[in-house]
């Protein structure tokens, strides 16, 4: 089984394609709504942009590995002993992080990832709303560093087996640039 990890400002069902493309060739897909997108969003109408503090960030990132982690459990639960996670953006960015932190997933694809979520956040085109809120509250690069360090997939990379990740980047992106990846 994999559980599939939508990106920043997207949803569920933007990943619904892949996830019926793993069934039809016999892999089971779970995919959710990470905090603040898709039906998790404002009113349940999909990603807007409010403006987040980084504690808020922070307890957001905490709930989708918290929402990753239930749904190993839960794929354990109904038999399932192979279980992997794949995400794009963001969602590759939890991979990382999901994979570093719980071993129970036994292999991960992150694509279009990587780590330094405070400097991704302020250097990003994707989030440059997010980082100038930021700003405006008097947060700064090392302060959000600071606050995301437990949720920083750097902090977790040595937990991770490389024969059992693949990464896919690109040396031209913007939203993760190279330096992050």
């Amino acid at each position: 089984a994999l559980i599939v990890v939508h990106g920043f400002t997207m949803s569920k069902e933007s990943m619904l394609y892949g996830g019926n493309f793993l069934n039809e060739i016999g892999i089971a897909s779970l995919i959710m709504d990470l905090p603040y997108h898709g039906s998790r969003g404002v009113s349940g109408e999909g990603y807007k942009h409010i403006q987040l503090g980084a504690d808020q960030i922070k307890l957001g990132l905490e709930q989708a590995v918290a929402d990753v982690e239930q749904g190993v459990t839960l794929l354990k639960g109904d038999g399932f002993r192979n279980i992997g996670v794949i995400g794009y953006s963001l969602g590759g960015i939890l991979t990382l992080l999901c994979m570093g932190k719980d071993r129970r997933l036994s292999k991960g694809i992150a694509i279009c990832a990587g780590g330094d979520l405070a400097d991704i956040i302020f250097k990003s085109p994707i989030s440059w709303e997010l980082a100038r809120g930021l700003e405006c509250q008097g947060v700064n690069y090392e302060e959000l560093r600071e606050i995301l360090k437990e949720v920083e997939p750097c902090n977790y990379a040595q937990n991770i087996n490389p024969s059992n990740l693949l990464m896919i980047n690109s040396v031209d992106d913007l939203i993760v640039p190279p330096e992050n990846t």
